[in-house]
């Protein structure tokens, strides 16, 4: 939650949803709806999530998986997009490409599986 004024307040996300990372916390859900935005421009429809996955210096990593590859131009301008339109510290660290997305069987992305699948890729990288 951030408060806008004396009787206002500005949603940000779920508690459990946060990721900190390197003391900060990140609200997964802004990240995305950034990204999303950004996505839109370019006509791409994928689903993405942003986890945390841990990291030995930052506790947590802010990690973007989407299920098609971003061209390199691409991650470029998310990365000064971010820049632009999110706090310090929230960018993520890392951009993959993870497909199929596991869902869970209400159709939503399964993020425990998900940061499971991003260890495993970055064990193999």
């Amino acid at each position: 939650v951030e408060f806008i004024g004396k009787h206002a307040f500005k949603w940000l996300g779920r508690l459990d949803a946060a990721i900190n990372s390197g003391g900060v916390k990140v609200q997964p859900e802004q990240v995305e709806a950034e990204t999303q935005q950004k996505m839109m421009e370019w006509g791409h429809t994928w689903k993405l999530a942003v986890v945390g996955v841990p990291d030995p210096r930052l506790g947590q990593k802010v990690v973007l998986a989407a299920e098609e590859e971003f061209s390199t131009q691409e991650q470029e301008q998310l990365k000064n997009h971010w820049k632009d339109v999110l706090p310090a510290y929230h960018a993520p660290k890392l951009l993959l490409k993870i497909a199929p997305f596991p869902l869970l069987p209400n159709g939503k992305i399964d993020r425990l599986t998900l940061i499971k699948l991003i260890q495993e890729k970055q064990k193999r990288s």
